[in-house]
């Protein structure tokens, strides 16, 4: 009897927790197409905390200059992200959309990396055949012992 009073008293107050509450749309309100580029950039920012930058540094904090370089400031962003959320439909709209740029710029990264590879590669043959070619001009040029007989 007390598990099932407990479990009842547990199951009320989860239901009570969750809410359908929307938000008052902010006066600064993020317009729906920026707020996918500001989180693409969000979530590009945070994955460039954990690699290291040209200089080997980590852990840049890179969100400041994201936030300049859209012009907002992270109140501004709280409140839009807080409004969006709240209407789940629309927030999902957005998430989705990022997440079909994010695919779309690593296959361009993907197919980039492939190319700069394949340059790679074809310096490096380039650089072996060279090598050969001047390894096979040095052989010729070098004066071979000129043996003489004696007749």
């Amino acid at each position: 009897m007390n598990k099932i009073i407990s479990f009842t008293i547990i199951f009320t107050l989860v239901l009570s927790c969750t809410s359908n509450t929307i938000y008052k749309k902010p006066d600064n309100l993020i317009e729906k197409e920026l707020m996918v580029e500001l989180i693409i950039q969000i979530q590009l920012a945070n994955g460039a905390r954990s690699s290291k930058n040209k200089n080997g540094v980590r852990k840049i904090e890179y969100m400041s200059v994201v936030y300049k370089n859209f012009g907002i400031d992270s109140v501004r962003f709280a409140e839009s992200n807080l409004y969006y959320s709240s209407k789940i439909d629309e927030y999902a709209d957005i998430f989705q959309e990022v997440k079909h740029n994010l695919n779309a710029l690593k296959e361009e990264h993907e197919a980039l990396k492939e190319i700069q590879d394949s340059i790679k590669r074809m310096e490096r043959k380039e650089i072996r055949e060279k090598n050969i070619i001047n390894r096979k001009k040095n052989e010729l040029l070098q004066p071979r012992g000129v043996t003489e007989s004696n007749e």
